[in-house]
């Protein structure tokens, strides 16, 4: 079994960061504008985000959805597992382009414990975490004290 980190992964991380960021409920359209986000990728991932009750849906119209709990309280790790599935880690490397098989990967033993370490890094990496090293509600990036970084 392989953590699988792809598109929809990133997607549902995005979304839920900007849940985190504007600390309300915030509609499917406005996802799809802030985030650039596709709308038929936000069809897939709401659901599972909604099933693993990382995110809840608040009446509208429109629907909206907000975090189920706060950021600090939820891992990157537990996005992707929503998403993706719970499967251990391994790290699959494409083929080269070339080859007759260059859709599939190949499973590399050596580098098993780099894909574990990512696991283990998005398990101990809060969607918090990651809000303020990108910017909070304000885009203000916050240095390790928690106040205002300079601007980079």
């Amino acid at each position: 079994m392989t953590m699988h980190l792809g598109k929809d992964s990133a997607y549902s991380v995005f979304a839920a960061a900007q849940m985190a960021r504007e600390q309300s409920a915030v509609s499917a359209e406005d996802l799809v504008e802030s985030c650039g986000i596709p709308a038929d990728s936000l069809s897939v991932i709401l659901p599972k985000l909604l099933a693993a009750e990382i995110i809840r849906r608040e009446a509208g119209p429109p629907e909206r959805f907000a975090l189920a709990k706060p950021a600090g309280e939820i891992t990157l790790r537990q996005i992707v597992e929503a998403t993706e599935g719970k499967e251990e880690p391994d790290l699959l490397l494409p083929r080269h382009a070339g080859s007759p098989d260059a859709a599939s990967a190949d499973r590399v033993p050596a580098l098993q414990p780099v894909a574990s370490l990512a696991a283990a890094l998005l398990g101990s990496r809060t969607l918090q975490d990651m809000v303020d090293a990108t910017g909070g509600p304000t885009g203000q990036r916050r240095d390790d004290a928690g106040g205002d970084a300079p601007p980079p």
